[in-house]
């Protein structure tokens, strides 16, 4: 059940930030937003999921987040 969860979020979260991403302008920033999706894309194959998946994952959303309220901005 876990892993379907969690695939299910990681495929939400880089929709998510593909979106954001597309409305920023700084190079720095998409390339490391582009190698962040390619790093979370990773877990949707593990067999098992651990803590630290788990953590990138909030942390992930936590940039999303962050993300949101430059571009508000």
């Amino acid at each position: 059940k876990l892993n379907t969860y969690v695939s299910e979020e990681v495929t939400k979260l880089v929709e998510n930030l593909k979106e954001v991403g597309s409305k920023i302008s700084d190079k720095v920033t998409k390339i490391k937003l582009a190698e962040t999706i390619s790093n979370i894309k990773k877990i949707k194959s593990v067999k098992k999921i651990k803590e630290q998946h788990l953590s990138a994952l909030m942390m992930s959303y936590e940039l999303l987040k962050e993300l949101k309220e430059v571009i508000k901005k």
